[in-house]
């Protein structure tokens, strides 16, 4: 016997990985397969509660938001027993000292709701964990019959296999029929937000606190830039919360719009980007989307940097010359350019670009700490290790000398430049075009 549910997309893929790990178990043994297959796919729109709705200029703090439901076909959880068909199971909790009937599905006779659970058939009084609601094909009848009792009922002989898999079925279709029923109120339930939300709430948290990725929050032990944006959303959701705690201002919607449009008009490369431009297509489906909007954000600042610094380093990419021989000692006064740490399999790498002042560049790796300290004068010794060419932003193509064993021979201070506006007013340029200033 077969039917068909409504289940929230987000919880799809847990039921359908436990019902395939059941139904080969079952396979192996030779008993019946259970199935769970999505027939297909809709949005459900839901008016919820939004308190940025009136920022980003709407009347009121409600929003409309489509909810993705899968439509699934579930069967072969109630294999025939002779002349008997499984029609429902009971499952039930010991909960402070007292048996409690916890949870059902399919045809439970009413006047067994909210009872202890029981065996028709041996009437003995004691403690039980499941039981099954059978029905004869003859006559109708429905009797309630404990597992251990089954075989003795029906007159025919279970393997203690068989029994787990039907008690297994039991508490995994229960877990169905819940999922189909669902509400907003479920603890378990995430309504996924709008698009625009999400990263306006990520360009309000990178806005004030840089962006932090997987990899960096769990060196530093502190919060993912993705773990806060969630978090976030989540608060935002919440029935009472405080307009007065609210962090994001309309600029975040207009940057989240630029951003938008920035990543729609990348071109394919079958990586970050496709992921993030599908997203933006087919809307968010699962608590990861909003994982990849928070990366999204934090890619495009990472971009805006890049072309700041290729706009104040150009010199170098065209004049920076192989300076010194292999293993040649060298000391010369340079202005550190940037300052990176990279985390690899072997460790933390810490990476400094220095350019001298015929726009020479220089590179140090070391697993060490140094106090070197971007835009500030120094004086260095080191030996070339070797030369090569930049793979990276803002020095990619820039021929550079890496350097070992360097030392600092004098510390003179920020570096004294100029006035000069062409890289401020270019980045300005660049900010008006994206933001539509």
């Amino acid at each position: 016997m077969t039917k068909t549910y409504d289940i929230p997309e987000n919880r799809i893929t847990g039921l359908q990985y436990r019902v395939n790990k059941l139904a080969t178990r079952a396979r192996k043994n030779g008993l019946f397969e259970p199935s769970f297959k999505v027939l297909d796919r809709f949005p459900k729109t839901i008016e919820v509660h939004d308190p940025l709705a009136r920022i980003r200029g709407h009347d009121t703090n409600v929003k409309n938001v489509g909810v993705m439901i899968a439509k699934v076909e579930a069967g072969g959880f109630n294999p025939q027993l002779g002349d008997w068909n499984i029609v429902g199971f009971r499952y039930g909790q010991r909960i402070d000292g007292q048996d409690i009937a916890f949870s059902k599905w399919g045809e439970v006779p009413a006047e067994k709701h909210g009872q202890p659970l029981c065996c028709d058939h041996c009437g003995l009084k004691r403690r039980r964990t499941e039981t099954l609601i059978v029905q004869r094909e003859t006559d109708g009848n429905t009797v309630e019959v404990g597992t251990s009792c089954l075989g003795d009922f029906t007159g025919q002989d279970y393997s203690d296999s068989f029994l787990k898999s039907l008690s297994d079925a039991g508490r995994l279709m229960a877990e169905i029929e819940a999922a189909s029923n669902w509400s907003l109120d479920d603890a378990d339930f995430t309504l996924q937000d709008e698009i625009r939300n999400v990263m306006a709430v990520a360009v309000s948290i990178v806005r004030v606190e840089g962006f932090i990725n997987a990899r960096d929050a769990e060196t530093h032990n502190t919060p993912s830039t993705a773990r806060l944006v969630a978090d976030e959303l989540a608060r935002l959701n919440g029935k009472n919360v405080d307009q007065n705690t609210i962090m994001v201002i309309h600029s975040d919607f207009v940057t989240a719009d630029a951003i938008l449009e920035h990543f729609s008009q990348k071109p394919a490369d079958y990586g970050f980007n496709d992921k993030v431009k599908a997203c933006l297509t087919r809307g968010l489906v699962s608590p990861g989307d909003v994982g990849l909007l928070a990366g999204a954000v934090g890619s495009y600042y990472k971009d805006l940097e890049r072309k700041r610094k290729a706009s104040e380093f150009g010199d170098v990419l065209t004049q920076s010359k192989a300076q010194g021989e292999t293993g040649e000692k060298t000391q010369r006064r340079v202005t550190v350019a940037q300052t990176k740490t990279v985390n690899s399999d072997y460790g933390v790498m810490r990476i400094v670009s220095f350019i001298d002042d015929q726009a020479n560049l220089f590179v140090w790796k070391t697993s060490s700490a140094h106090e070197y300290l971007e835009g500030h004068r120094y004086e260095i010794a080191g030996r070339v290790k070797k030369h090569s060419v930049g793979l990276y932003p803002p020095f990619r193509d820039a021929v550079q000398t890496e350097l070992k064993n360097v030392t600092m021979k004098d510390h003179f201070g920020p570096a004294i430049k100029q006035a000069d506006t062409t890289v401020s007013d270019a980045i300005d340029d660049e900010l008006e075009s994206v933001l539509g200033f």
